[in-house]
């Protein structure tokens, strides 16, 4: 692997982290060009329907009064340039247009309408074209674009806030405040990126959350989705959460078929979901993460509740990531985040693993993921790169 490549590339990949809330449902991508040892131009991917990453850093270059250097230069860019038209014109005719004659690919674009003919559009121009660099951390921070291509599902990462001994509040229900503020502000960058926040009945009723974003300047509000069976939130229309820009109150099919309800007389900003109960009696989650997944081209799922719908993931083996934040101190015999029945015997636990330990203050956060989905992920897209430096 060229060592001058991959430090550029590492340029452009700290580019796309500093925009990481903005494109959604686009993924985050970053771009350089360089000419020698100098970058002449820069951008990240924008707000969707806006400038993505290329567009912004052949701006970049004209604004400098650079142009002329541009067919000697290298752009490099985090994933593969679009060659279709969606929100925007195709990456690949400006990029053909500007005369750039090498460019390097961080990873493929795995969306059926790109797919590698980004990267064969290039070279049919006689671009010099290179492909697979930071592969991981492109991933990792486009997990959730991934999982939707390429496993047709979004990546659902759950939120948890406890003491050590793995305790979310006290028995009479208080959890102001377990962690500590550094933490919970940690937690809105999560909020910030994801495409939806989810949440249960139970929780928005013990508790008013607002469940928006706070501390993270940005345009963007992700969806917001309420696990309600009987729509009981819509007895109680001052709620906090219902100040957010779009929310959909999921609930059983037969109970919506049935709920009396004046579908005019609901504010805009709220829609009512039937979902069918699985063989088990209980709603099918995994048809409301169809139907609210991917109806609206949601990446990431993050998820704040508690017991209830913490358990009802987890039993359906929806949870891809956990994003757990441990505080120093013991709670004692009270609730914790998953009400599942005692084991007989340690279960194999090779599927999860731990990648990422970080001390906020004097609060910790662990993150864990579902390791057979990841790799999955990354597998697909190695494969791809074999296939596009072949």
């Amino acid at each position: 692997m060229n060592d001058r490549h991959t430090h550029f590339m590492r340029l452009a990949y700290e580019l796309s982290l500093k925009n990481r809330h903005l494109p959604d449902p686009n993924p985050c991508v970053g771009c350089v060009i360089v000419h020698g040892d100098k970058i002449i131009g820069q951008g990240a991917t924008q707000v969707a329907g806006s400038n993505h990453a290329e567009i912004e850093a052949l701006q970049d270059v004209e604004k400098r009064g650079l142009g002329a250097l541009i067919k000697d230069s290298t752009l490099y860019v985090t994933l593969e340039p679009c060659s279709h038209h969606g929100r925007t014109p195709p990456c690949v005719d400006a990029l053909i247009r500007s005369g750039i004659r090498e460019v390097a690919v961080a990873l493929p674009d795995p969306n059926p309408l790109v797919g590698g003919n980004g990267i064969s559009s290039l070279r049919s121009h006689g671009i010099d074209v290179h492909v697979g660099y930071l592969m991981e951390e492109v991933l990792e921070l486009n997990v959730g674009f991934f999982s939707r291509m390429l496993l047709g599902r979004p990546w659902i990462r759950t939120k948890i806030a406890s003491s050590l001994d793995g305790r979310i509040s006290l028995a009479n229900g208080k959890s102001k405040w377990i962690t500590n503020e550094q933490a919970r502000h940690d937690g809105h960058k999560w909020r910030s990126r994801a495409s939806m926040i989810f949440t249960g009945v139970g929780t928005v009723l013990a508790d008013n959350p607002r469940m928006n974003v706070r501390y993270v300047e940005t345009p963007r509000e992700p969806l917001v989705a309420i696990m309600d069976s009987d729509f009981r939130t819509l007895d109680s229309p001052n709620l906090n959460i219902f100040l957010n820009p779009k929310i959909i109150i999921c609930g059983n099919a037969s109970a919506l078929s049935n709920f009396a309800y004046d579908r005019g007389a609901l504010p805009n900003n709220i829609d009512l979901i039937g979902i069918d109960r699985d063989s088990n009696g209980l709603l099918n989650l995994r048809e409301l993460i169809e139907k609210v997944g991917i109806a609206n081209e949601i990446n990431e799922i993050h998820v704040e509740a508690g017991s209830g719908l913490n358990t009802s993931l987890y039993e359906a083996g929806l949870i891809d990531e956990y994003l757990w934040y441990f505080a120093p101190m013991i709670l004692g015999d009270c609730n914790a985040p998953f009400n599942i029945s005692p084991l007989e015997s340690i279960p194999e636990h090779d599927y999860l693993e731990m990648f990422d330990l970080t001390k906020i203050s004097n609060n910790v956060r662990l993150r864990i993921r579902n390791s057979v989905r990841w790799k999955a992920l990354l597998n697909s897209l190695k494969e791809m790169v074999r296939c596009l430096q072949a």
